[in-house]
């Protein structure tokens, strides 16, 4: 298992301790529960981001609690971990399934484990809220809402700013060997073709491990001026650090689901050169009122966790959730969730206007890179794609 934060740690603590759904102590609810499954990461190679979509999703159920509930009920999260592993992320969903407490899934983070429990969900009637990924193949089906961008808007906004801006030609892009990682070389491969160019060199590696260093010596000898990293952190981080120690300086441009955050303490200073897309807003930014918001609904739950981009993006599904629940005219069970879940194209969350409805949609895309202190900071020529 890998190094966590011990604030991160402290926090996923405290929570399973006192139970994923846990009231405020002034709370009292004579009726049962709204409860959502969740499979996630707890464990494993890309932990970090599994936990702090987990607390993020916490944190808005515990604010909606204190505040009574959902017509007198209160919100519970059950997170069962998968370590970022489609057969485990199954085997999850099963027991999800068998419940029929549980009203829905929430917040699956990454695409593997989503895709394969998309045929169950579907045959089950289960809705998914805010899975953590955006592959496209989550953005066709009736019983999936996503509240992020899409993999095809994240790449656009980097290839829009590496080529139409910065004048680069020869994008090259290191992948992970699975759904995920062929999702962002689909997107990559069309962005650039609009362009009339193609991929300039390319280099995969096995999902939960860092064996890039053989994809690494096949982008060099490519010689691109930018490479794409469709990857996880630590797999991002192991190419980084290796490119730096070969004098390889192409721009290094990952998608969001790396986890800025996580990247950074991985790569321990290694941050020049290394940039992020992100499909929500800055998580420091509090001249927004859904960042003041997360902020104070995560100091509640975590009050030792600095803000991220993935804890925000689990707060925004949680908050999103609410917002679903509070449409169903106080019958809520499996069926009258999906039925919302379906009937739900857009919300705005504290001024922060959700497009939920095709294949794009979240909050738009915009670019970070990390400052001297490794804190993620928008690129002074940052890009905002409208949907």
């Amino acid at each position: 298992m890998n190094r966590l934060p011990a604030a991160l740690l402290a926090a996923f603590l405290l929570l399973f301790g006192a139970g994923f759904g846990r009231a405020a102590d002034t709370f009292e609810a004579p009726l049962p529960p709204i409860q959502f499954g969740q499979s996630a990461a707890l464990s494993g190679s890309v932990s970090q981001l599994g936990l702090q979509i987990q607390v993020g999703i916490q944190a808005a159920f515990d604010a909606q609690n204190r505040q009574g509930g959902i017509h007198g009920r209160r919100l519970v999260l059950q997170t069962l971990d998968d370590e970022y592993e489609p057969e485990r992320a199954i085997a999850n969903a099963q027991k999800f399934i068998a419940d029929d407490a549980i009203v829905g899934l929430i917040g699956v983070v990454g695409t593997p484990t989503s895709m394969a429990i998309l045929d169950m969900l579907e045959n089950a009637a289960i809705g998914l809220l805010a899975p953590m990924t955006g592959a496209a193949e989550l953005r066709q089906q009736a019983n999936v809402l996503n509240i992020r961008g899409s993999y095809g808007q994240e790449v656009e906004s980097i290839i829009h700013w590496l080529v139409d801006r910065e004048q680069l030609r020869r994008i090259a892009v290191l992948f992970q060997d699975d759904s995920y990682g062929r999702a962002g070389l689909q997107a990559l491969s069309q962005s650039l073709a609009v362009r009339n160019l193609r991929i300039h060199g390319q280099g995969s590696y096995l999902r939960n491990t860092v064996a890039v260093k053989r994809a690494l010596l096949e982008i060099v000898e490519a010689q691109p001026q930018a490479v794409l990293l469709v990857a996880t952190y630590p797999a991002a981080a192991a190419f980084i650090r290796w490119s730096r120690q070969l004098k390889f300086t192409p721009r290094l441009v990952n998608l969001s689901f790396v986890g800025s955050e996580a990247l950074a303490e991985a790569l321990d200073g290694v941050t020049s050169g290394v940039y992020v897309s992100q499909v929500v807003p800055l998580p420091t930014d509090t001249s927004l009122p859904i960042v003041q918001s997360y902020q104070s609904a995560l100091a509640a739950v975590a009050p030792d966790l600095a803000p991220s981009f993935a804890s925000l993006e689990g707060y925004l599904a949680g908050r999103a959730a609410i917002e679903i629940l509070h449409s169903t005219n106080g019958v809520i069970d499996r069926h009258a969730f999906l039925e919302a879940l379906r009937a739900t194209h857009s919300m705005t969350l504290d001024g922060e206007v959700l497009s939920l409805a095709g294949e794009d949609g979240g909050t738009p895309i915009v670019l970070t890179q990390f400052n001297p202190q490794g804190q993620s900071v928008m690129l002074p020529e940052h890009l905002l794609l409208e949907h």
